[in-house]
Formats: structure tokens, C-alpha cells, sequence
């Protein structure tokens, strides 16, 4: 193996692009005593600033009040001394800036004053990058649960598009993707005492989810709207509490990474020959495998452990055999993606000492060769990557999702990002997964603690959006409301009928009918008491394929 070590600097972007999301990095956000001896506590806490997807600063804070005249606020670039931007009245508790260099990173202090613009108190320093997203949108976002991790993909044979989201404490949820406004449509639970539900891929109408803490559970998606397990199975049996923590489907086979045993490296189940009920048909076990990428014949166990990534040799799956093995210094190899064919494959490094994202010429695989780093923040923590076509995306924890054209893998260039995670710091925080594969070009990002984004990117090649059924129109009257709607609705036949009431964030907020419904026109009533002004989404399921309309209702 060749690591070409000159190329060992690091790789960072053009100084403009280099270090996205906005972080603190000048330590506690907490206001400081110092100004104001006579109190034993801070009237001034609770300090934060935030980026903002207009390339602002949003700053807020929390205030006992006691007759201070107003609150001052400051700001620098670089290591320029803080100097005065706006002094606002003591009852204001937010200010928003637009400083003129949305890519630098600049401090901000919030004192408190008194009549004659004396420093009563101060907070520290916090340290932000304005810029949150560039030629990426949000679509939709659903955060409806808890604890998420992993997100994968389906699409229905009606061509509805759905997200399977892992959830670590709960289990799993499919959020129905298709509309404006993403809507929570299924969930299986984890099993009962597994509580640490990882990952979860898809091979055809069958998801698998795989639990650190128990058996991987295999659901049937043949009704989205209604999943249901239909297995489980065991990846180590016969040891407490035994599960994996990664799975990867290529063609009828399914891969395990992540069995608790500590040398369990990748097991191999057919997916053809039962999908619910899966034999295990071979494995290799030289230590723990985190995760594992195949292309065609070759499968890549990524061990985290420092020992580098193996290459395997897949053309017997019941054999699997080491072609080769790469690493490089202070290695803690997360995880491995690529292109179908590709000579390149991305190593995400999670626990090393660089936790970013490397490139390998892959072509021979007894004489690897190291080709350059993408950093998008050398403080930043990379996590799941995926290539479709010539872009990488990257679940970068802090620093969101990350997307580069790597038409030429030499050369890497940053085309679009989107910080998931607003609050300062690094580490294990933010962006989990990404699944970039959904036909009509839809973006799935899950957030460790916001949830589900669906988000859009300019310069990815998107798909004609499926044609939706015919089907009959909701109508909503009136709308915009400011008291009480109506939503009227025929149908065709006598159907066992769901209408639900949802948020922008897709959490289901009233449920309006719940059962048989016959044949003809029908008006249901939507109450607006307990509702806030805002947008709403009506859903109604029956038989057919679901209907959707906006409500909006005013102050």
C-alpha cells in the first residue's frame, strides 16, 4: 500500500467556502459575574447566537430585569477588538445582525447597561458564522418523535415517496415524503427492551432495522400506511443482549456490521431465498467491522478500531476473502461510500485524530493509494456518506448535510450544503444520515435531535415528480379562517376513512374522522379552538391513495 505522504496536508476549501456552520468557539455561553460583584447570581444568562438561513445573526438572551436602562451589543470580525453595533430598550430580549461577510466568523457580547451606558454586566464571548445554507432549500421537515438516527428510502409501487427513519429509543417511523408538508403514516415499535435502534435499509416491500441492543427487525412495507413486523432474528445468539449497530443491502444480500462481541466483523444473510426469515450464509471476522460499503464484488469492512479499511473479496458470498487492506495515520474509519464501478471510495473518519473525510484510488487493491482529504471544519465530525451520480453527500453531525461534485475525485468541489444543527459546539451532534436516491430528487436528512429535513439542491439532476392519482380535490372553506373551517370531500364508494389534522412539521395535532364513511359528498367541521394561527395540513386516507390541502389560519 502507498501513502503518498506529501499529500498528506490538509485539503481545505477555498477560504470563502472553507468552515460552514456556525459554532462557539470561545467557550461557555453563560454571562459573567465579573461586572457586577454585588450579585451572587448572573441576572444576564442564557446568551445564544445563531446563524440564520438569511445570513444573519440571531441573538437572544434571558434578563431578570431590575432598572437597567437597556442592553449593548457587540460584535468584531477576526481578532478586532468588539466594538459597539446597537443599543436596544431593556425589554427587548432578541437582536438580529447582518454583518457583512456571511462566510467570517465573528464575536458577539450582550452587556447590560445602566442610564449613563455604563457595563452593569456582560456575557462572554460567542463566536458564529452567519451563513447557514447554500443552493439548498428546505422542502419539509417532520419532527414528530425523538432520538433519530439512521434515514433510508422507499418508494410505493403508487410511486409515493416515504422516509424510514430509525428512532433509537422507539423504533421506527415511515413519513410519508410525497407532499409539502411530511406526514408520520406508520411505526413499529422496537422489540421490548431493545432500545437502540441504529440503522435501517430496504430491499424491496421489506425494511430492515437494525438495534445495538437486539434483534434485527424485519417489517413488511406493503401497506406504508399500515407496516407490520413479520420477523426478527438474531445476529449473535446465545450472548446478552447481543445485536449490531450497521446494515447494508447490495442485490439479495444483506450485511451485519456491529455485533457486540467486539470481533464480529460482517455477517451475510440471503435475502432472496427468505426475506422474513433471512439464512446467514457467511461472514468474516478478523476484529469489529462499524460499518461495511459493497460494489459488486468487493465489500469494504470500515474498522474503527484503528486497523484501517478491509477490502473483501465477495464473489463467493459464502466465503468472503481479504484482498487487501489501506490505512492511514490515526485512523478511526467510520465508514466507506463510493460509485458503482468507481476506482475511488470516501472514508469517513469518526473517532480519529482528523474526524473528516478521505479520498483513496482503490483501483488496485494490494497497493492503495491515498489521494487527498475533504475538511469541510477540521473540528467537525463527518458521519454517513452516499455517492449518487458524480456528488457526495456527507451527514456531517454539526456541520449539517454536505454535498461536493466529485466528478473528478481529485478535485473535490463543495456545490451545496444545508446546516441542519443551529447551536454551537462540535461533536456527535446534528446531521446523522442521508439518503439522496428518492426519483424525484428529494433529499432525506435525519438530525439527531431536530428530526427529519427534506431538502432540495440546485445542482443535483432531478427527476420528473410522480403523477398523483386522480383522484377528487379536498375543498377547505374558508380559507384563510379566522375562526372555525369545513373541509368537504366525496367519495366513491363506502371506505374506512382517516382525516387527520397536521403542522408544518408534520405532528398530528387533531384527528377529525376516524372510521366508515359511505358513498357521496361529506363536510366535516375543523374547530379552530386550542389552534395557533399558522399552516396547517388536512390529510384524508381511505382506500385509495391519500388527499392532501393547506389550511391557513389567521390571527
Amino acid at each position: 500500500m502507498r501513502l503518498l505522504l506529501p499529500l498528506t496536508l490538509l485539503f481545505l476549501l477555498p477560504a470563502a467556502d472553507a468552515q460552514v456552520a456556525l459554532h462557539d468557539v470561545g467557550g461557555d455561553l453563560s454571562a459573567s459575574d465579573a461586572a457586577s460583584p454585588s450579585s451572587s447570581r448572573a441576572a444576564l444568562f442564557d446568551v445564544r447566537a445563531e446563524g440564520t438561513f438569511d445570513d444573519e445573526v440571531a441573538l437572544s438572551w434571558s434578563h431578570k430585569s431590575a432598572g437597567e436602562a437597556g442592553f449593548r451589543i457587540l460584535r468584531s470580525a477576526g481578532d478586532a477588538s468588539l466594538s459597539e453595533i446597537a443599543t436596544i430598550p431593556i425589554a427587548e430580549r432578541s437582536y438580529t445582525d447582518a454583518p457583512p461577510d456571511p462566510f467570517a466568523i465573528y464575536a458577539y457580547r450582550v452587556e447590560v447597561v445602566d442610564a449613563d451606558g455604563n457595563a452593569m454586566e456582560r456575557s462572554e464571548e460567542i463566536r458564529v458564522r452567519p451563513v447557514r445554507a447554500r443552493n439548498a432549500r428546505l422542502v419539509g421537515a417532520w419532527d414528530g418523535r425523538d432520538a433519530y438516527a439512521d434515514v433510508w428510502g422507499y418508494v410505493a409501487p403508487d410511486g409515493r415517496e416515504y422516509a424510514l427513519v430509525a428512532l433509537r429509543t422507539m423504533g421506527l417511523s415511515i413519513v410519508d415524503v410525497t407532499d409539502e408538508v411530511p406526514v408520520e403514516v406508520g411505526f413499529v415499535p422496537t422489540e421490548e427492551g431493545a432500545v437502540d435502534s441504529k440503522d435501517v435499509k430496504v430491499r424491496g416491500e421489506y425494511a430492515y432495522l437494525v438495534n445495538e441492543l437486539g434483534p434485527v427487525q424485519i417489517v413488511s412495507l406493503a401497506d406504508p400506511t399500515a407496516p407490520v413486523q413479520v420477523g426478527a432474528f438474531d445476529v449473535q445468539p446465545g450472548m446478552e443482549r447481543s445485536g449490531a449497530h450497521n446494515a447494508t443491502v447490495d442485490g439479495d444480500h444483506l450485511y451485519v456490521t456491529g455485533g457486540r462481541s467486539g470481533a464480529n466483523g460482517v455477517l451475510i444473510y440471503d435475502l432472496a431465498a427468505d426475506p422474513e426469515n433471512p439464512p446467514l450464509v457467511g461472514s468474516y471476522h478478523p476484529y469489529y467491522y462499524h460499518d461495511f460499503y459493497v460494489d459488486g464484488d468487493r465489500g469494504y469492512g470500515a474498522a474503527i478500531g484503528g486497523q484501517g479499511v478491509d477490502i473483501l473479496d465477495l464473489s463467493d458470498r459464502t466465503d468472503p476473502r481479504l484482498l487487501g487492506t489501506f490505512n492511514y495515520p490515526g485512523s478511526g474509519a467510520h465508514n466507506v461510500c463510493g460509485a458503482p464501478g468507481s476506482d475511488y471510495v470516501f472514508v469517513g473518519d469518526e473517532v480519529g485524530s482528523g474526524t473528516w473525510t478521505r479520498v483513496f484510488d482503490v483501483a488496485d487493491p494490494l497497493d492503495v493509494e491515498y489521494v487527498r482529504d475533504i475538511i469541510v471544519d477540521p473540528q467537525a465530525v463527518a458521519h454517513n456518506c452516499y455517492v449518487a451520480g458524480d456528488l457526495l453527500y456527507i451527514g456531517h453531525y454539526t456541520e449539517g448535510l454536505q454535498v461536493f461534485d466529485v466528478s473528478d475525485p481529485l478535485s473535490p468541489e463543495r456545490v451545496a450544503f444545508y446546516d441542519t444543527y443551529a447551536p454551537a459546539g462540535y461533536g456527535f451532534r446534528g446531521a446523522w444520515s442521508v439518503y439522496p436516491y428518492l426519483p424525484s430528487g428529494k433529499i432525506l436528512v435525519s438530525d439527531r435531535s431536530t428530526g427529519l429535513h427534506v431538502i432540495r439542491i440546485g445542482s443535483a439532476t432531478v427527476a420528473s415528480e410522480p403523477e398523483p392519482a386522480e383522484l377528487a380535490a379536498l375543498v377547505v372553506a374558508p380559507n384563510p379562517s379566522r375562526g372555525d373551517a369545513r373541509v368537504e370531500f366525496s367519495l366513491d364508494s363506502p371506505s374506512e376513512v382517516r382525516l387527520r389534522l397536521f403542522d408544518v412539521l408534520g405532528r398530528e395535532v387533531r384527528t377529525l374522522v376516524d372510521g366508515p364513511l359511505g358513498a357521496g359528498p361529506h363536510e366535516v367541521a375543523v374547530p379552530r379552538n386550542g389552534l395557533a394561527p399558522g399552516s396547517y395540513v388536512l390529510r384524508l386516507v381511505t382506500d385509495g391513495a391519500p388527499r392532501t390541502a393547506r389550511l391557513t389560519l389567521l390571527r
